[in-house]
C-alpha cells in the first residue's frame, strides 16, 4: 500500500461523506486527499522543484515512511467515523439572533467590503489594496459563523429555500472574501452550506442537482481566483486563459516537478508541513502538546486585541515553524499533531476533532447546540485544517462561547423556532 492507495480510499470516503451530507467530515476528506495527492507525487517524483530551497533530508524515504504512517492512521479513523450512523431524536428550540445583533453584523460586512480593494484594481499581495486596516482575526470567523447560522435557520425554519440561503452567502462572500483575492475561508464556508442547506431540501433530483452544480462553481470559482488574483487588474480575462493552461501544464510537467494540481489548492505546501513536523520531532524537537491547549489562551487574547493592548501571547505553531524552515504560512494539522507528541497525540487529538466533526454533522438534525456548533465549526475549518489546531479549534471554542450568549439574548426577546414539522421543514437524513 502507497500514497496512491490512501489517496483512492479518501477519494471514497469524501464520496460517501457527501451523499450522506457530513459537511464537516467531507471537508476533513478533502484536506487529507489534497495533501496525499501532493506526497504521492513527491514518492515517486522526488522533492518539487518549487521547494528546492528546502533541505533534501525532508524528503528522506524515513520521513514519507512516517508520513505514510500518519495519514494510514487518520484515514482508519475518518473511515469509522464517517461509517458511523446518526440518530433522530425530537427537535429542540432554535434561537434566533436578535435584531440589534444582525444591525451589527451587517455595519460589520459593509466595513469589511469597503475596507480592502478588489483584485480587479490592484495584485493581490499590494499593499495599496488596503483603504483602511479592518483585521479582527479569528473573530472575523465568529461574526461569520453567526452569518452562516442565521441564514441556515431560516432555511431550517422555512423563511428561505435552501437554493436562495446559499445564493445569499454566495454574494456575501463574493464581495467580501472572493473579490478580495481570498479563496479558503468562503470556500470552506460555502460547502458546509450546501451540504446543509440541501437536508431541507425533499426532492432527491433536485438536491442532488444541486449539490454537484454548487460544489463544482465554487470549486471552480476557488482555483480561478487563486490563479488570477496576482494578475487579472492588469491582464484581464487573458489571465483567465494563462491560468487554465499553467494548470494543464502542472499536470504534463508532473514527472519533472514533483507537483500538479493540487498545488493550486496548497498540497504541497501542506505536505512540505507535514514533512518538516516529522523532522523537528525525530531531532528531538517537541512542541510537546503546546498547539493544544494554547487555543484556549488564544481565544482569549485574539491577535487585534494583542496589538492594541501591547499584550503577549504564547508562539502559534505556525510561526515556530517558520524559525526551522521557509514555508508559505499555516501548519498542516496532522503533521502539527505529530511535532506534538508523535502517534499518541495525533490519535488522541485527531480523534477529538472526528468526533465533534461527527456531532455537528449527524446532531445538528435535531439538537439547537449541535445547529449552532456546525456553523461556527466549518467556516474555518477548510482553510483551518491547513493552517494549524488553534485554527480549527477556533470553532470549537467560539461555538462553546457565543452559544450560551445567544440563547440568553433571543429568550429575553422571545424568539425560539424549531427544527421540525410545520411550520417548520423536516430534515431529510
Amino acid at each position: 500500500m502507497g500514497f496512491n492507495t490512501l489517496l483512492l480510499i479518501n477519494l471514497a470516503l469524501a464520496l460517501v461523506a457527501l451523499l450522506r451530507l457530513r459537511p464537516s467530515l467531507f471537508i476533513i476528506s478533502v484536506n487529507l486527499i489534497v495533501t496525499l495527492r501532493s506526497l504521492a507525487n513527491i514518492a515517486e517524483f522526488g522533492q518539487p522543484t518549487l521547494q528546492s530551497y528546502l533541505p533534501a533530508a525532508l524528503y528522506s524515504p524515513e520521513n514519507l515512511s512516517i508520513a505514510f504512517n500518519i495519514f494510514l492512521i487518520g484515514t482508519v479513523m475518518l473511515a469509522v467515523t464517517i461509517a458511523l450512523p446518526g440518530r433522530r431524536r425530537p427537535p429542540q428550540p432554535l434561537p434566533g439572533l436578535p435584531r440589534s445583533a444582525l444591525i451589527v453584523l451587517g455595519i460589520y460586512f459593509v466595513a469589511v467590503i469597503v475596507s480592502t480593494r478588489t483584485i480587479l484594481t490592484h495584485e493581490y499581495t499590494d499593499p495599496d489594496r488596503i483603504v483602511f486596516n479592518f483585521n479582527l482575526s479569528g473573530i472575523h470567523a465568529l461574526l461569520v459563523g453567526l452569518v452562516l447560522y442565521e441564514v441556515f435557520r431560516r432555511v431550517a425554519s422555512g423563511l428561505l429555500k435552501p437554493f436562495s440561503g446559499v445564493l445569499l452567502l454566495f454574494l456575501l462572500f463574493l464581495a467580501t472574501d472572493y473579490l478580495k483575492g481570498g479563496t479558503g475561508f468562503p470556500t470552506g464556508a460555502l460547502i458546509g452550506a450546501v451540504l446543509l442547506f440541501l437536508r431541507f431540501e425533499p426532492l432527491r433530483g433536485r438536491r442532488f442537482g444541486m449539490l454537484i452544480g454548487s460544489l463544482a462553481v465554487l470549486v471552480l470559482t476557488a482555483f480561478l481566483i487563486r490563479g488570477v488574483r496576482v494578475a487579472v487588474h492588469s491582464g484581464g480575462t487573458q489571465a483567465v486563459q494563462e491560468f487554465a493552461d499553467s494548470a494543464l501544464l502542472k499536470e504534463e510537467s508532473r514527472a519533472q516537478s514533483a507537483e500538479g494540481s493540487e498545488s493550486i489548492a496548497n498540497g504541497s505546501q501542506y505536505a512540505a508541513h507535514v514533512l518538516e513536523c516529522i523532522s523537528l520531532y525525530e531531532a528531538g524537537v517537541s512542541r510537546q502538546w503546546r498547539s493544544i491547549y494554547s487555543p484556549i489562551e488564544y481565544t482569549f487574547k485574539p491577535s487585534a486585541l494583542v496589538k492594541a493592548l501591547d499584550l503577549d501571547r504564547s508562539e502559534e505553531a505556525a510561526w515556530e515553524l517558520a524559525r526551522y524552515y521557509i514555508h508559505g504560512g499555516g501548519v498542516f494539522v496532522l503533521g502539527e499533531l505529530y511535532w506534538n507528541g508523535g502517534y499518541f497525540c495525533l490519535v488522541i487529538v485527531f480523534a477529538g476533532i472526528l468526533f465533534f466533526s461527527f456531532c455537528c454533522d449527524t446532531r445538528s438534525r435535531d439538537s439547537a447546540f449541535w445547529f449552532f456548533a456546525v456553523c461556527l465549526f466549518d467556516v474555518g475549518l477548510l482553510q483551518g485544517f491547513g493552517y494549524g489546531f488553534a485554527q480549527v479549534s477556533r470553532g470549537i471554542l467560539n461555538a462553546l462561547i457565543a452559544y450560551p450568549v445567544v440563547l440568553l439574548l433571543s429568550r429575553s426577546k422571545n424568539k425560539l423556532l424549531m427544527i421540525g414539522p410545520a411550520p417548520v421543514a423536516r430534515a431529510t437524513s
